[in-house]
């Protein structure tokens, strides 16, 4: 990993990049339909995909449950993948102005506060309280998912499939239909090894669940 960022374009392009990338790997986000570096009122970029329901406001998740109780809590497995990707922006930022620096979780709880504002870390907290119980619950599951993001992020081939997007976004500015779609299907042959084996590990885990699951009512 070589990549060091030295332009507010650059630094958007790989943040849009992150989310992106990131959603290709993840089974219950689906596949970007409009990115942008074009900064706008609030944001430096943005990135639509299908199943990406931000929340409004911290809290909005628990709050929608609270007030419809007859709707079923959300998946964890799918609120994690929704973190993760959220996350993804600034931990690939992260990556690229220190590349050789390694993370651990007190380094990422710092980062966490000082971007505390910043609206991609609002609406993963505030996935992250709709499943956890506490506020130090959340952060520390907020923490646990940003050193699991990076990990996937300094794998080779992932790094080279954000920097490959980034790429895209610095000479097009915006990507969206079959220009995006040609793009898109390129980034997910360069992911597709990652993915299989997440996947692989998602199987197992299942598999091993089920099985203590069954153990245990046996017992």
């Amino acid at each position: 990993m070589k990549t060091i960022i030295d332009t507010q374009e650059k630094t958007t392009a790989l943040h849009e990049a992150a989310h992106g990338v990131m959603g290709l790997l993840v089974p219950r986000i689906k596949l970007p339909y409009f990115i942008t570096i074009v900064p706008n009122a609030t944001e430096g970029g943005s990135i639509k995909q299908g199943d990406w329901t931000r929340p409004i406001y911290p809290g909005y998740v628990r709050d929608m449950l609270v007030g419809n109780p007859g709707w079923a809590r959300p998946c964890r497995d799918s609120v994690c993948e929704t973190i993760m990707v959220s996350l993804a922006g600034y931990v690939a930022e992260e990556l690229a102005r220190y590349p050789e620096e390694s993370r651990d979780g007190w380094r990422w709880a710092d980062m966490l506060w000082a971007y505390c504002d910043a609206k991609d870390f609002t609406d993963a907290f505030a996935w992250a309280r709709a499943i956890e119980a506490t506020e130090d619950d959340a952060s520390t599951l907020a923490i646990r998912l940003a050193i699991k993001t990076e990990g996937l992020l300094r794998e080779p081939a992932l790094w080279a499939a954000v920097e490959a997007l980034a790429s895209h976004l610095l000479v097009s500015q915006t990507l969206e239909g079959a220009p995006l779609e040609a793009v898109v299907a390129n980034v997910r042959q360069m992911v597709a090894p990652v993915h299989a084996r997440l996947r692989r590990n998602l199987r197992a885990r299942k598999r091993y669940h089920v099985g203590k699951e069954q153990a245990r009512r046996a017992a």
